[in-house]
C-alpha cells in the first residue's frame, strides 16, 4: 500500500504543479544524466552513487526517464525520491531492450 501511494505523488510530482511553499507555478525539474548526477553531488558529496549507476538504473526502466534525442532526461525531483525511498518503477514504465534486434520502421 505504502508504495503505490508513493509511486501517486511521485507521478504527481512529473505534472505541472503549484509549489507547496510559494504557490507559485513550478514545472518539472527535468536534468541530463550528467546534470542530475552533479546536482546529487552538490547535495551530497560523499555520495556513492555514480553516473555508471544511474544510467544502468535508467535503461533498465528502475528510474523512469525520457529520451530525447541520444540524451535522457530525468526528471531530478523523482530521482531524489527514488534515492530516499528506493523502490522500482518497472510497472508503470517501459525498459528499453538492450542488447535485442530491434524492427526497422
Amino acid at each position: 500500500m505504502f508504495k503505490q501511494e508513493l509511486a501517486k505523488e511521485i507521478k504527481q510530482a512529473s505534472n505541472p504543479i503549484y509549489h507547496q511553499a510559494t504557490g507559485e507555478r513550478t514545472t518539472a525539474r527535468m536534468r541530463t544524466l550528467v546534470q542530475a548526477i552533479s546536482e546529487i553531488q552538490k547535495m551530497d558529496s560523499d555520495t556513492a552513487f555514480t553516473l555508471t549507476a544511474l544510467r544502468a538504473k535508467v535503461r533498465s526502466g528502475e528510474i523512469p526517464s525520457t529520451k530525447i534525442g541520444k540524451k535522457y532526461l530525468v526528471n531530478l525531483d523523482i530521482l531524489i525520491a527514488y534515492l530516499n525511498n528506493p523502490i522500482s518503477f518497472k510497472e508503470t514504465s517501459s525498459p528499453i531492450e538492450i542488447n535485442k534486434i530491434r524492427k526497422v520502421v
